[in-house]
This record gives C-alpha cells, sequence and structure tokens, in this order.
C-alpha cells in the first residue's frame, strides 16, 4: 500500500511540475494541430481550431499576433479561384492608410470590392467598370482603427461572377 501511494505522489509531482512549464513564452511556434506546406516559393503555415479572437502587437521590426499563425503575403482566404486570383495583386499589407487593388482584367466586365471589419459589416464598397485592361484602386483606410479587416472582391462579366476575399491588417 505505501508503495502505491509512493506512486502515485511521484505521477502528481511529475505532471504538477511539467504544467508549470507549459505556459512559458519562449522565441518559437507551439502549434498542437496543423502544419506547413510549400507551395511554390511560398511557405503556408496552418492551424486547426484557431481562436476568434487574436490580439496583435506592432514593433518596429516585428508583428506578434496571438493565436494565429502569419504570413507576409496578401493571398485569398477561403475557397480560391486561381485563375482569377493570379490577376489581382492587392498591397501592402499590412497598411497604415491607403490599400491598392491592381486588377488585369482578360475581359470585360464590372469589379464590386467591398471592405468589412471582423463582424461583417461593409464599411467601403465601391464597383468600378473593367475594359479588358490594368486596372488600379487605391481605398483609403486612413480614418479606419487599427484592426484587421476583410476585402472581397468580385468580378462579374456575362453570367460568370467570381469572388475572392483578402485579410487585410490596418497598422498605425
Amino acid at each position: 500500500m505505501k508503495r502505491i501511494y509512493k506512486l502515485i505522489v511521484a505521477l502528481i509531482v511529475i505532471t504538477t511540475y511539467n504544467q508549470a512549464f507549459a505556459q512559458s513564452i519562449s522565441p518559437f511556434i507551439l502549434n498542437g494541430a496543423g502544419g506547413s506546406k510549400q507551395i511554390g516559393s511560398i511557405i503556408y503555415d496552418y492551424s486547426v481550431g484557431e481562436m476568434t479572437m487574436v490580439s496583435t502587437f506592432y514593433g518596429s521590426n516585428v508583428t506578434l499576433t496571438q493565436g494565429l499563425l502569419q504570413n507576409n503575403v496578401s493571398v485569398p482566404v477561403g475557397v480560391v479561384n486561381m485563375e482569377f486570383a493570379q490577376n489581382i495583386v492587392v498591397y501592402p499589407n499590412p497598411a497604415s492608410s491607403v490599400v491598392n487593388i491592381k486588377f488585369n482584367s482578360p475581359k470585360n466586365g464590372n469589379l464590386v470590392y467591398k471592405l468589412l471589419d471582423m463582424t461583417g459589416k461593409t464599411l467601403i464598397s465601391k464597383g468600378v467598370e473593367v475594359n479588358n485592361s490594368i486596372m488600379s484602386q487605391e481605398i483609403n483606410i486612413d480614418p479606419l482603427a487599427v484592426a484587421t479587416y476583410m476585402l472581397e472582391i468580385t468580378f462579374s462579366t456575362g453570367g460568370a461572377t467570381e469572388t475572392n476575399t483578402y485579410k487585410i491588417d490596418k497598422i498605425k
């Protein structure tokens, strides 16, 4: 009986000791479920079960986001039409005052962009006729608060509609 008691106490001590260091801050990513994949020259990190509320802190040369893995490249989120995505460039990201959209249209159509906050509220919306050319639009985000926004870009031509959404980080 004394032997079982010592074994239980030893297990409790070992378990408690290991948990005491589980929340330490270190300069690396601890990702319980997810991974990394290289597509072309870009490495994408992903995780499963990310938090819905995140905090982002900005320094002179570092961005720290709690609860979310980041990339420095603006790529569409969600289901992506790659042909459509290859014709769009959204820059700079993160941005402090303006976000630019450059669209190389392979055909005539209507381009609509919407800037949404994280609750889904439309903050800025504009439609532009595109005539088989390169089109540039500048979105003024200077009056907006420092936060993460979603930029939804939809291109309609004939009966076809293509939509991609981009995550935009507004900084100071």
